[in-house]
């Protein structure tokens, strides 16, 4: 963790010192005893030294300087030794903060867990919310302003609003010139409740990846605390993007990306879970799956301008990256809307786009995606290829695959390749082309190319070796089907 020298100034708050910052830089990265020169005007050390060797204050007579650059911080009476020690037990201090959530981030454990490992290192109260403005966990509420009512006082003001989400913040806060705030970001922003100015409050997005999945408002009590607050949250917010109410399977506050790779992964997840998916992406009823390409240069910076541009369209769609194709999902009345914004942007010599049918609902995406990309790869050729034009070479694909397929051929392939092999005959290919001509012998024998008579010889042969009659039509599809999957 990078600190800066009001973190530093945070954790020595029993020194009483006073913090001097123009520049806040959160660059710390050793630290170095003053020579009687003026401080070094360096980013990179923090500098240690009696503040009397370079202020003519006799008030400063026996106090500290602790310099970064164009920061000071000036320690009254502290004990050299004690001090340098302290200094340098800070930047464990704060790794160890830094230690801890990276293991309670990686094991995904609750917001609830990881509130509590922050509560000492930042005093601040520090809120976490779904994107819906639902309280999900909280630290130091108890140092909330309170109002007359005994409720903390920010709280009881938005009492009025259903949920305090996302798009509300630009109806309640301002920055510190008064601006309104009409959304929050990925960085921190310093803002305050209309109605209490001396209220502040640090507020940014949660995300994982490219997705807001929640927010955070942190309310510094102190001037003190504004500093440290800007440094700290968006550092924490990092690893509570990957706590479990955001990251489990069940949990409906996980990113919409994250559950639909999921479902394309043909994972099984909570029904209220993909319900929700349905209302927040409005990807209700008939859905398809439209998997492309560039025979370009792999440019992804289209990709994600493609995406985003969708994503703002108006029109229901949820975009992602799976096993390194692009993928949308859009309702089934929305494909061709879609297949033209996406034509626009890529020329159609360099793009290859695959769509899958109709499926039913979110829970049969994996499907979708699988015939997607099979439409997709049908030919190396550019191209827009539907799968319903291709639904039965996909079929055949599908049960070529499944290894109980080739234990429930017609045994006559069997006897009839076994055959050929012995004899270096052609029944067997007789046998698929006669069944592709709908038993037709005429047109049969003009596709092999030999005379009627060789070609009834044949077939009298295939009876005699297999005791097929070809009169029975049941039996002759299920010939002409083994013929197909043994191909």
């Amino acid at each position: 963790m990078k600190l800066s020298m009001s973190m530093l100034a945070l954790y020595l708050r029993s020194y009483e010192p006073e913090c001097h910052i123009l520049k806040d830089v959160r660059t710390i990265t050793g630290i170095r005893f003053l020579s009687d020169q003026y401080p070094r005007q360096s980013l990179d050390y923090v500098c240690l030294g009696p503040a009397d060797r370079f202020f003519e204050d006799a008030r400063l007579e026996g106090s500290w300087i602790l310099a970064n650059g164009q920061n000071q911080l000036l320690c009254h009476s502290a004990d050299y030794e004690d001090l340098l020690n302290d200094v340098l037990s800070a930047f464990d201090w704060y790794g160890n903060l830094e230690q801890q959530l990276y293991i309670a981030a990686s094991q995904h454990h609750s917001l609830s867990d990881m509130t509590d490992l922050i509560r000492d290192y930042l005093p601040s109260p520090l809120l976490v919310f779904d994107l819906e403005g639902h309280l999900l966990s909280a630290s130091n509420m108890d140092k909330l302003k309170e109002s007359p009512s005994g409720q903390p006082d920010l709280l009881a003001n938005i009492s009025q609003y259903r949920t305090l989400g996302s798009s509300t913040i630009g109806n309640i806060f301002v920055d510190r010139e008064g601006n309104v705030s009409h959304d929050l970001t990925t960085q921190p922003q310093l803002l305050h409740p209309r109605s209490r100015p001396e209220e502040e409050c640090v507020c940014l997005y949660l995300s994982r990846g490219e997705e807001h999945i929640g927010f955070v408002l942190c309310f510094p009590q102190t001037d003190e605390e504004v500093q440290p607050a800007l440094a700290l949250v968006p550092f924490i917010a990092g690893f509570l993007a990957d706590s479990n109410e955001f990251s489990a399977a069940s949990s409906p506050y996980q990113a919409n990306q994250t559950i639909l790779e999921r479902l394309l992964s043909d994972e099984v997840l909570d029904p209220a879970v993909v319900q929700k998916f349905r209302e927040k992406t409005n990807l209700q009823g008939a859905l398809c799956l439209l998997l492309f390409q560039s025979h370009a240069i792999r440019n992804y910076t289209i990709r994600h301008m493609l995406l985003h541009e969708l994503e703002i369209s108006g029109i229901p769609n949820l975009g992602c990256v799976f096993e390194g194709r692009t993928v949308i999902v859009t309702r089934h009345q929305d494909v061709e809307i879609i297949t033209d914004m996406i034509r626009r942007r890529m020329p159609s010599a360099n793009l290859s786009l695959g769509i899958s049918m109709p499926v039913p609902g979110a829970e049969s995406l994996h499907a979708a995606f699988l015939q997607a990309q099979f439409a997709l790869d049908a030919s190396p050729e550019p191209g827009v290829r539907c799968c319903r034009d291709l639904a039965l070479a996909f079929l055949l694909q599908s049960l070529k695959k499944e290894k109980m397929t080739g234990y429930l051929l017609h045994p006559a392939i069997t006897t009839l390749t076994a055959y050929d092999e012995a004899n270096n005959s052609d029944l067997c290919q007789t046998l698929f082309t006669y069944l592709e001509n709908g038993c037709n012998q005429a047109e049969t024998a003009a596709c092999l190319n030999i005379h009627l008579n060789t070609l009834k010889y044949r077939l009298k042969r295939i009876t005699e070796f297999t005791g097929i009659t070809f009169r029975d039509r049941q039996e002759n599809f299920y010939l002409h089907l083994s013929a197909k999957l043994f191909n």
